[in-house]
């Protein structure tokens, strides 16, 4: 089974069992500790993703949040909490206050964001690999359109309208009541849905915001490299290759076409396992939380 295919926020976590992995990594055993890093750091990586939109940043993030496990791991005590709870904690408390990224400093507001970089486009053979640039661009900017939440609302619309994450499972996460996280969730997305509606093309064609016009405006602000593709991936996994299959409160609502437009996106693989291997293997770090 491939790691991304684990799924850490079901709501019946004895599925979702890593107690035996847990208590060899902390006694010291560096292959579990490597399989429960691993068993994570997709997820936290396509989290980091889609919070700042931006691959390089997602990945330092990642490995920021990843050394914070490992050498916060001998503090875990089941009796206060599930290892799932502890560990994403941890992801959304330095998610919550690391510095602001480039574009979250960019990005202020849903008005500015739709007006932004409307630029006729040349003609498509002005690049070689037009279809696949679009493709890009349509994901980059969707990514984007997160930037203009708030990052709490960012982190409910990830968790509960891409991911899946039911509110029991998202408010434990976020350290917030049920009826709060169901709030921000249904505030949200009908924030973003009206915005997508009234200017993304995907929604009309009549709307003032295509692809076409916006390529050339991402390529000169450095959104998207003509010679460096990181969001589109053909075929791959997609998100909702892999989360849940479970029948949500809004599968048949107003919103479920619009939601599936976030999950028809990559499940992203983070480019961290040799870095990981790297860092695990080194002495000085194995002599520092004395690992086997």
């Amino acid at each position: 089974m491939k790691e991304s295919a684990v799924i850490p926020f079901i709501d019946k976590e004895e599925e979702y069992n890593e107690r035996e992995v847990i208590s060899q990594a902390l006694s010291g055993n560096l292959d579990s500790l490597e399989d429960l890093i691993s068993l994570h750091q997709a997820w936290i990586f396509n989290i980091a993703l889609r919070m700042v939109c931006n691959h390089d940043d997602a990945k330092d993030i990642t490995q920021e949040i990843l050394i914070k496990i490992i050498t916060k791991l001998s503090t875990y005590d089941a009796r206060k909490s599930s290892f799932r709870t502890w560990l994403y904690r941890i992801v959304v408390n330095h998610i919550i206050n690391m510095k602001k990224s480039k574009n979250e400093r960019m990005i202020r507001s849903f008005d500015a964001y739709f007006d932004m970089d409307l630029v006729p486009d040349e003609r498509p053979d002005a690049y070689p690999e037009y279809t696949i640039l679009i493709e890009e661009s349509k994901i980059s900017c969707f990514l984007g359109s997160l930037l203009c939440f708030s990052r709490k609302e960012r982190l409910v619309f990830i968790f509960g309208a891409i991911f899946n994450v039911s509110d029991s499972v998202g408010s434990e996460l976020l350290g917030i009541t049920k009826a709060n996280f169901r709030k921000i969730l249904s505030r949200g997305r009908k924030k973003l849905h009206h915005y997508l509606n009234n200017n993304c093309e995907l929604f009309s064609d009549a709307n003032p915001c295509h692809c076409g016009l916006k390529l050339k405006g991402h390529i000169n602000m450095g959104w998207i490299n003509p010679n460096r593709i990181v969001f589109h991936r053909g075929k791959t996994q997609k998100v909702r290759d892999i989360i849940h299959d479970r029948l949500d409160e809004f599968s048949n609502s107003y919103y479920s076409e619009f939601t599936r437009l976030f999950r028809e996106h990559p499940f992203y693989e983070p480019p961290l396992r040799d870095w990981l291997k790297d860092l695990l293997s080194n002495d000085s770090f194995k002599d520092l939380f004395l690992l086997e």
